[in-house]
């Protein structure tokens, strides 16, 4: 290596080995920070709520011995023998009740135990009805054993048993006032001082209409919003205490003309499913000039559906036959008017809709859009079409208005009206014309328009 290229070399090695060069530390100014400007996003309407499927597997078994231990003017005690198990560990149990001749439904989470004392919104001589299920760790429930109706005494102090319900209401004579009421009488532990007659608008409104200290009354009868409307009876003694309610009656109908027979049509549209659950729609559409008041719908499920909730009506089921009743409020279906009812369930094999039904044990037919005959295939109708667009550029200079004057006009039965605007085609009355446009393609309904797949 020559002298030259040493001393270099020593030179670089002598310059790195060297205090590197202060850095410069770049001053800063005090000042609001710039913040970049971010859009708004348009707002979104949030998709609905997929419905949780119930779990597979077995729920617990019925709670049994379910009783009243315990009741004063503002607490019942209920007792109850544990479920047993199914296919996990019992978690809890609620108890759900109302008032009777009410329509305001409480729910009460009672916890693993046997006993429960209820105190929210019990009230002194006030009849309640009350439901218990078990619920496991997995959220399956079991069937509720039979209600149990109880009343709480008037106090606390002197005669707290209330007298026996009388049984057997019935209606003896119809007058122009309102029907004749009998019953049997009944017992109490010191006396029955007399009975009061109730008149029920069969919603959650009930009116005193007569006290008698007999067994037997002439009721008037008061108009009702609903529609509905019975009777019922209590017993009563000397401490104020009340008996359960005795059975209802309704009155016999008017001798006014009957209205004209109803005609009411049913819809059911399986709104979600997925594997083992199902949502449904059930319309009951009432076409006649007067109004149903009151309504029970039966229907024959077809497949091995379940039903397990439901909304706007309350539901049983006893095999494949399900009863939706209504929800008191919406038991008025007026003229031309229509109510929805939705129901959520499970299936295993099947879950196909059903086709029977029958509201008020009358049956229904069931709404169906009949699909009209089909047209002749678009290749057939192809050969009466304009040339292609080369040809039609040589033979027809005129304007696209020109050469709707050559376009087979729609058939005479379909009532639907064309507008052919270059490749697009608009069209109003879209269910009668449907089925001559199933070749086309890229057909929305709104706007209703199709893109012709033949040249424009």
């Amino acid at each position: 290596m020559s002298l030259g290229a040493m001393a270099l070399l020593t030179g670089i090695g002598s310059a790195a080995m060297a205090d590197p060069p202060p850095t410069a530390i770049p001053t800063t100014t005090t000042g609001p920070t710039p913040v970049p400007t971010v859009p708004t996003p348009p707002p979104t309407t949030p998709a609905p709520p997929t419905p949780t499927p119930t779990p597979s597997g077995q729920g617990p078994s019925t709670p049994s011995n379910f009783r009243v231990t315990g009741v004063t003017p503002t607490s019942i005690t209920l007792s109850w023998t544990a479920s047993t198990p199914g296919s996990s560990p019992v978690a809890a149990y609620d108890v759900n009740y109302t008032q009777v001749f009410n329509d305001i439904y409480y729910h009460h989470p009672a916890g693993n135990v046997t006993s429960v004392t209820i105190t929210s919104n019990i009230r002194p001589a006030t009849q309640y009805r009350f439901w218990i299920l078990a619920r496991d760790t997995e959220n399956r429930t079991s069937i509720s054993p039979a209600p149990i109706d109880v009343i709480t005494p008037a106090s606390t102090t002197g005669d707290t048993t209330p007298p026996s319900a009388p049984a057997n209401l019935r209606i003896t004579a119809a007058t122009p006032t309102g029907p004749t009421l009998a019953w049997d009488p009944a017992t109490d532990d010191v006396a029955v001082t007399g009975y009061n007659v109730y008149f029920f608008d069969g919603w959650f409104t009930s009116t005193l209409v007569g006290t008698t200290t007999g067994t037997s009354l002439t009721a008037p009868q008061p108009t009702s919003g609903t529609g509905l409307r019975s009777y019922y009876v209590r017993a009563k003694d000397a401490a104020g205490n009340l008996s359960i309610a005795s059975n209802q009656v309704t009155p016999p109908v008017t001798t006014t003309p009957p209205p004209p027979a109803r005609t009411c049509q049913v819809t059911y549209k399986t709104t979600a499913e997925w594997r083992g659950g199902f949502v449904a729609e059930v319309t009951i559409a009432n076409k006649a000039t007067t109004p149903v008041n009151g309504w029970s719908l039966t229907v024959a499920l077809p497949g091995d559906q379940q039903v397990t909730s439901s909304w706007n009506a309350s539901f049983t089921q006893a095999g494949a036959t399900v009863t939706l009743t209504d929800a008191r409020w919406n038991a008025r279906i007026p003229a031309s008017g229509s109510v929805t009812v939705g129901i959520l369930g499970r299936w295993t094999t099947s879950n196909a809709a059903p086709t029977t039904f029958a509201l008020n044990g009358t049956p229904l037919r069931l709404t169906r859009r009949a699909r009209p005959a089909r047209p002749d295939p678009p290749a057939a109708r192809s050969t009466t079409h304009p040339s292609p667009p080369a040809a039609r550029l040589t033979t027809h200079p005129s304007p696209p208005a020109a050469r709707s004057t050559t376009h087979p006009s729609p058939p005479a039965a379909q009532a639907a009206v064309l507008h052919l605007l270059g490749p697009r085609i608009e069209f109003e009355g879209c269910d009668e014309v449907r089925p001559v446009l199933d070749g086309l393609a890229g057909c929305s309904a709104t706007p209703r328009s199709c893109w012709s797949p033949w040249p424009a």
